[in-house]
């Protein structure tokens, strides 16, 4: 299964071509003009990726969706890149935005460097998830669950 990209931005133009280039590269792509009231809306979606803008038309619409997104346990651990024009107001949260683990690629930018960008932080995520599930196995194990015979090598019960 291809991997699921939604990409949230106001501007149609700005869809299309994120929509080309990632299509192109192999990854589903699902758009969408607004930002959603609830994450759930996003939860259903079941992306793997979330890229969007902070700004739609003069509101803060993206970093609104970003921290609702974060604060719903479901989507938490979501990986996002922001992607924007809105420089300043970015660059004003770029060291919170990197300790929270979210890319950020500036309008215009380079499609190898989207592209980059997605990669890396798709990969941060896999890597992320499999230490999470290395961590339960090994927890399970010193709790003595039987851990399945099919989980990951080194994870197996003795």
């Amino acid at each position: 299964m291809a991997t699921r990209i939604m990409i949230i931005n106001d501007d149609q133009d700005i869809l299309d071509l994120y929509e080309a280039i990632l299509n192109e590269e192999g990854y589903d792509v699902i758009t969408s003009k607004l930002a959603f009231e609830h994450p759930a809306a996003v939860e259903m979606r079941r992306p793997n990726l979330v890229m969007l803008d902070l700004k739609f038309g003069t509101q803060l619409e993206g970093w609104k969706m970003m921290q609702k997104l974060r604060l719903y346990r479901p989507t938490a651990e979501l990986p996002i890149i922001i992607c924007t024009a809105a420089v300043r107001e970015a660059r004003e949260q770029e060291d919170h935005l990197r300790s929270e683990g979210i890319g950020i690629v500036y309008k215009p930018f380079a499609i190898d460097h989207l592209l980059l960008a997605v990669r890396q932080t798709l990969a941060v995520a896999e890597a992320i998830q499999a230490a999470q599930a290395a961590q339960a196995g090994a927890s399970r194990r010193d709790q003595g669950v039987p851990v399945p015979a099919n989980s990951p090598k080194g994870t197996e019960s003795k």
